[in-house]
């Protein structure tokens, strides 16, 4: 693995070894897949207010939890599947984000009739993406990001405003990471 002391590396990925981890092999890898796209939405939801280290440490349960962030079983979770998991000590336990996982998961399967997560997120792939200095000067230089946000949200997915979409974007390797060491703005 790559040393940490290098100022290149974002403060997020030097947290723990699983950040770590997870910078090396998994952000900025091109995601087509519908279950790890919408993976990736249900998480970045649960990292509002939180840092990523959390969600790391919580994503195995989250996938036993969510059925491996299937959108067809997770669409039929009701509200008794989230009073279960307010109770349960494991888990990210935020109604509001628990609910948005699952409303979400909804929205992804209705998508399908219109294409799939897949072809709208990468239909707002930008043609020249430039590296900011901060997520600020990103949703401010790349239009696509907020039509983006936009788009999700006329399919009725929730919690995907332009700062989301821009981790999302960063993620999924879209557009390049900012070059500020912190993701915040």
């Amino acid at each position: 693995m790559t040393s940490f002391n290098d100022d290149s590396y974002p403060e997020w990925a030097q947290a723990s070894s699983l950040t770590r981890e997870y910078y090396e092999f998994e952000w900025g890898r091109r995601l087509c897949e519908e279950s790890e796209l919408y993976e990736l939405i249900a998480l970045l939801g649960f990292q509002a207010g939180l840092n990523w280290s959390m969600v790391l440490n919580k994503r195995e349960r989250l996938r036993e939890v969510f059925h491996n962030f299937a959108p067809d079983a997770v669409a039929q979770f009701d509200h008794d599947d989230i009073e279960g998991m307010l109770h349960d000590k494991t888990l990210i336990r935020n109604r509001r984000k628990l609910s948005a996982a699952v409303h979400n998961a909804k929205a992804i399967v209705m998508l399908r009739e219109h294409g799939g997560i897949s072809a709208l997120v990468w239909a707002h792939e930008p043609d020249n993406p430039t590296q900011c200095e901060t997520v600020t000067a990103l949703i401010e230089t790349t239009p696509e990001i907020t039509e983006l946000a936009q788009e999700l949200k006329a399919h009725d997915f929730t919690m995907v405003g332009p700062r989301m979409v821009a981790a999302l974007a960063q993620a999924i390797g879209m557009v390049p990471a900012v070059k500020r060491r912190s993701n915040a703005a």
